[in-house]
């Protein structure tokens, strides 16, 4: 009975700790693909990018905060991208920031 319940215990922290990961990599999958999306826009057509900050939230617990600027010919646009872990996993929140640009002539 106690080998049953060690193993019971066992099983259930096993899949505690993979539903934690594969739901931070679900979440972070989100948020990197809407920035790829956001990047992509600037990489094709530089010359569209105008200057503004967004906000733009991103599935359930994922944020965009983008950033448009134009100094004379060269247009950027950087994403900071944030998304929250799964409360039970520490519902810390990770970031990452990415650049992209191109001239406009």
């Amino acid at each position: 009975m106690v080998l049953l319940a060690g193993a019971g215990a066992l099983m259930l922290l096993v899949t505690a700790n993979t539903a934690h990961l594969v739901d931070e990599s679900r979440q972070r999958d989100l948020v990197l693909q809407a920035t790829a999306a956001q990047l992509s826009r600037a990489a094709a057509t530089p010359c569209l990018v105008t200057g503004g900050i967004t906000r733009q939230p991103v599935g359930p617990r994922g944020l965009l905060h983008i950033v448009r600027t134009r100094a004379n010919a060269l247009h950027t646009i950087e994403v900071e991208a944030w998304w929250q872990r799964s409360v039970f996993a520490g519902n810390g929140w990770r970031r990452r920031i990415t650049t992209a640009g191109g001239w406009c002539q």
